[in-house]
């Protein structure tokens, strides 16, 4: 089939036993879906992902693999991959089953455009946990572009976010940036 565009195929198998789930392994791979997975945000990617029935949760695994993007939400803005139905109030039995050992790439053509930063990005990511608890371990680098601080536009030297700690969602920031104001340089750096 397709999806964004992009080719899809997946096989797999489903095992229910005395109405209850016994068994589950779908495979799904796709290449050069155009996907739009948050508000203000866009993807090309390819991926191969899997999911199993493993101790009576469901384990999402495997690659994505982004070849162009563009995120265009802001710093502070929370990010959600699911709203609660409003005509249900016993929620999602899938969403609480569901955990994460997902690799995520991107080191092309990805953009950030916020009223921060804009500029080029990459990153070499794994996101384990659950919906609730969701972890990120690995990197994003920013390459070149500009931030924007104090009605300023500073020249992005270098910048990075480290992802490190397997209990919380709490990235090492650096960013090193300059702006030439008349003859002097003023320098706008981050770290912590």
């Amino acid at each position: 089939g397709t999806m964004g565009g992009g080719k899809v195929e997946g096989s797999g198998y489903l095992v229910i036993k005395d109405d209850q789930l016994e068994d589950i392994f779908l495979s799904f791979s796709g290449t050069r879906m155009d996907l739009y997975p948050l508000d203000r945000t866009s993807f090309l990617l390819d991926a191969d992902l899997n999911l199993n029935y493993v101790n009576k949760k469901l384990l999402l695994s495997g690659n994505l693999d982004v070849l162009s993007g563009l995120w265009k939400r802001e710093i502070d803005e929370e990010i959600s991959f699911h709203s609660e139905p409003s005509l249900s109030s016993s929620g999602s039995k899938v969403l609480d089953m569901l955990e994460f050992d997902l690799k995520l790439t991107g080191s092309k053509d990805l953009q950030v455009d916020n009223s921060f930063i804009r500029a080029g990005v990459k990153f070499n990511l794994r996101l384990s946990g659950n919906t609730d608890f969701p972890i990120l371990l690995g990197t994003i680098d920013c390459l070149e572009g500009e931030i924007n601080f104090a009605d300023k536009k500073f020249s992005l030297i270098k910048g990075k976010l480290l992802f490190n700690n397997k209990f919380v969602n709490d990235p090492f920031i650096k960013i090193e940036s300059e702006n030439f104001v008349k003859n002097y340089r003023i320098k706008f750096n981050i770290s912590g």
